[in-house]
């Protein structure tokens, strides 16, 4: 689930999230849950709320974390919530592009991942963003 943090808000998502990754190795599913910074969680219900918690909840039982470069501002956050060493804290505010830290249970790994020719047309969104117009005030395109 991409923007995991959106999908996250709508009523009973969070619950079903949380279950059904707990029950993911019995059913045999894999669960993909992307965010773009670990603090898009608070924005899924209201401060303190069940459907929060249970958000937030969801990094802590994931088994496999990738983290890509994050902002300081995020770091101690993201640092806390997924229990990173003083090191791991410190890499994930200057990994290159392509690079990410890989938490697999209580180990990290650095990892730089290699894109071929073929794939960086499907992964290389930079320039669909810079072509896009901005929204003026009320929604309607400038």
């Amino acid at each position: 689930n991409d923007e995991a943090w959106r999908a996250l808000a709508v009523p009973g998502a969070a619950e079903y999230y949380s279950s059904a990754l707990k029950l993911s190795r019995d059913s045999g599913v894999q669960y993909l849950i992307a965010l773009h910074r670990l603090s898009d969680l608070s924005a899924t219900g209201d401060a303190g709320s069940r459907t929060q918690q249970l958000a937030e909840g969801l990094a802590s039982e994931a088994a496999i974390r990738v983290i890509r470069r994050q902002a300081e501002r995020e770091a101690p956050l993201t640092a806390d919530a997924l229990q990173l060493s003083s090191t791991e804290r410190a890499l994930i505010t200057e990994l290159a592009q392509g690079e990410a830290l890989w938490r697999v249970g209580e180990r990290g790994f650095r990892v730089r991942h290699l894109i071929a020719d073929a794939e960086w047309k499907l992964v290389q969104t930079d320039e669909g963003m810079g072509s896009r117009r901005p929204l003026a005030v009320g929604g309607a395109a400038v």
